[in-house]
């Protein structure tokens, strides 16, 4: 189906130079009206990965806008580089 590619799991998620890659779809509304529970999965699936990459010490340090997809950048140590 459409919404076969935008499946968790399924596309660009990778690890680079202490820089991580996590895809989310550009709009979530979009798979919610389409397939609830697919939108639940994307939610649970995304969080499980963040919640890993935290306790690895990675931070989320900016989202990247396609048109299709968004991606989480996450940086590995950025915690203790970040200034306020």
């Amino acid at each position: 189906s459409l919404w076969d590619c935008l499946r968790p799991g399924v596309g660009r998620d990778g690890v680079r130079e202490g820089l991580r890659f996590v895809e989310i779809p550009a709009s979530i509304q979009a798979i919610k009206t389409a397939d609830m529970s697919l939108a639940l999965q994307w939610r649970m699936e995304t969080r499980q990965v963040l919640e890993d990459a935290f306790q690895c010490g990675m931070t989320a340090v900016d989202v990247v806008r396609d048109t299709d997809v968004c991606y989480y950048l996450l940086r590995s140590g950025a915690a203790e580089q970040t200034h306020i």
